[in-house]
């Protein structure tokens, strides 16, 4: 079915909570369950970003009122190869450990290139990003998130 690549779902909706994801999820499984899209069924969605998503990435097969289900399929398709390309450019300029300017500016696919740019400015700043700040700006992103079974920690300034 259409719109399982969960790698691609943290940027189509705020992130204001679970509540707003499982409406997106929601929403988006229902509009997708027959495998056909109707252009009332997304001007019936409730979910602003979802439905702003929808028109936008479809545009050109909501012409004719209806996405059907091999154009779906063609669309998924699509990213797919896209999704892998991006992966191959991303491993290729992470092979050596470092990254220079001029490795993100040669990357075709914007995405990658913008994220690398913003995430890494300061780094960036003499050309490079060595091994040593790139796994420093992966540990400062990855705490991000929910987390799962943080339980009750046992802290030694507590035992008093």
């Amino acid at each position: 079915m259409f719109g399982d690549d969960n790698d691609s779902d943290d940027d189509d909706y705020d992130h204001k909570g679970f509540e707003m994801k499982g409406e997106y999820h929601s929403e988006r499984n229902a509009i997708f369950e027959d495998n056909q899209v109707t252009q009332e069924e997304i001007d019936a969605l409730t979910y602003t970003k979802l439905k702003e998503h929808l028109l936008e990435e479809f545009a050109t097969e909501l012409e004719d009122g209806v996405i059907t289900e091999e154009e779906l399929t063609a669309h998924k398709e699509v990213e797919k190869t896209e999704h892998e390309a991006m992966h191959a450019e991303k491993e290729a300029i992470f092979e050596d450990n470092q990254v220079t300017q001029d490795e993100i500016d040669s990357l075709t696919n914007t995405k990658l290139k913008d994220h690398l740019t913003e995430k890494y400015t300061s780094e960036l700043e003499d050309g490079v990003i060595t091994e040593d700040e790139l796994k420093s700006g992966h540990k400062k992103h990855k705490g991000k998130g929910h987390k799962k079974g943080r339980g009750v920690h046992d802290h030694d300034d507590d035992d008093e």
